[in-house]
């Protein structure tokens, strides 16, 4: 018999059962979220070990024989490069789990929750900082914290969609939960990170080599940067935001998915921001509920075909990463019946297996992973997009039995 993925948990929590009902299994979730992704700085791990649920080692991954491949070139030190996984996606978690802890506060009023949100937002702001006072790139700079957020002097790798999910966490912690302080505090995060962008024309690095977001034409990047200017816009009126608008609603065709795109993260990203343009620029409501549907039928697709990532054929978990994504998307088109998908996703993940990078009981031999270590990867994104999509519908008022 050939080998299939399998849940390699050999720890007592999380529980292989997370509950028998969608309030029993947001309990465990939410636990384990807090014990198990949250870093001891307050930033959010995005992947861990599954064996150990305990963040990657060098001798978990050093036997796996392809396990630099996909990141050879990766900026950053070498030493950092086999345990990538481990805070690759930190920014996107930990945005992610600022919206769900928004929505959560928003349905309960709980203050351990919002207590949780606080403390998130201050590791993102320490992180800022830090990257702004110690990095050559200077303030607007959000690297990727893998040796953690107050060592990040030689960390050269980000991507837009990082910055873009940190953005949407804030913004919604600003809009809903703020204090003075903390509304300024957050204004001058977000408008830096509007500066720095354009400074850069919107070019950075990704996996050690160059990328132009602006020429790519995907919907991440552009949803990303038309949201982040016309928000730095509402805050600081000025010329530079107004033209860096500007720059992006002439490329705006590049907010129309790929027959490729990336499912719930390049088509979410775009869900994400079209929302907060719906208020933020008005006057082009039909152009933004037309892009949204685009962006989350192909969400759709991607949940109808059990793969995160459609275009390969190892798939990768998609449920618990587009519950948020749809209920966003019943919430700005209420009439198309995305909250039934986005309960299908919250209703199709109840054990400890279903929240895995890669699917569970699929065959191991010739998998096209990026890299070896993430098959057994335990991930973060799932159980923070499980949790906002939970949250989101409830405060839509769908029943979750």
């Amino acid at each position: 018999m050939e080998p299939v993925t399998i849940d390699v948990c050999e720890v007592d929590f999380p529980p292989a059962a997370f509950g028998a009902t969608p309030a029993q299994v947001e309990a465990t979730v939410q636990q384990t979220i807090e014990r198990i992704f949250r870093d001891a700085d307050g930033i959010m791990l995005s992947g861990v070990y599954g064996k150990t649920m305990k963040p990657l080692r060098p001798q978990d991954v050093e036997e796996c024989p392809d396990s630099l491949q996909f990141i050879q070139q990766y900026a950053v030190p070498e030493e950092l490069k086999l345990t990538w996984h481990n805070y690759e996606n930190a920014g996107q978690a930990s945005g992610k789990y600022l919206l769900a802890l928004v929505e959560k506060y928003q349905a309960t009023g709980d203050k351990q929750v919002l207590d949780w949100a606080r403390r998130l937002v201050q590791a993102i702001a320490t992180l800022w900082e830090n990257a702004a006072t110690t990095h050559q790139y200077g303030r607007g700079w959000f690297p990727k914290p893998l040796a953690g957020i107050h060592n990040v002097k030689d960390i050269y790798e980000c991507s837009a969609d990082q910055y873009a999910d940190i953005t949407f966490g804030l913004h919604a912690f600003h809009r809903h939960l703020a204090d003075e302080a903390e509304k300024a505090l957050i204004e001058r995060i977000i408008l830096s990170f509007a500066v720095w962008w354009d400074d850069r024309d919107y070019a950075g690095a990704y996996i050690g080599r160059g990328i132009w977001w602006k020429r790519l034409k995907y919907p991440h990047p552009t949803g990303y940067f038309l949201y982040l200017n016309a928000l730095a816009y509402s805050w600081d009126p000025c010329a530079r935001f107004r033209k860096g608008f500007e720059k992006w609603i002439e490329i705006k065709d590049g907010l129309t998915p790929r027959h490729d795109s990336q499912g719930p993260n390049e088509c979410g990203i775009a869900i994400d921001a079209l929302e907060q343009l719906l208020d933020l620029r008005p006057m082009e409501r039909p152009f933004w509920l037309a892009a949204a549907k685009q962006n989350a039928d192909q969400i759709v697709h991607a949940v109808k075909i059990d793969n995160l990532i459609p275009y390969i054929a190892t798939r990768t978990q998609v449920k618990g990463y587009a519950a948020h994504n749809l209920a966003v998307a019943h919430r700005m088109m209420s009439e198309r019946g995305y909250d039934g998908y986005a309960k299908f996703c919250i209703e199709g993940c109840k054990r400890r297996e279903d929240f895995y990078y890669i699917l569970r009981g699929q065959k191991t031999a010739g998998a096209e992973l990026m890299t070896d270590e993430s098959r057994n990867t335990y991930w973060c994104e799932n159980l923070v997009g499980w949790l906002g999509g939970y949250w989101g519908l409830k405060n839509a008022g769908v029943s979750m039995g």
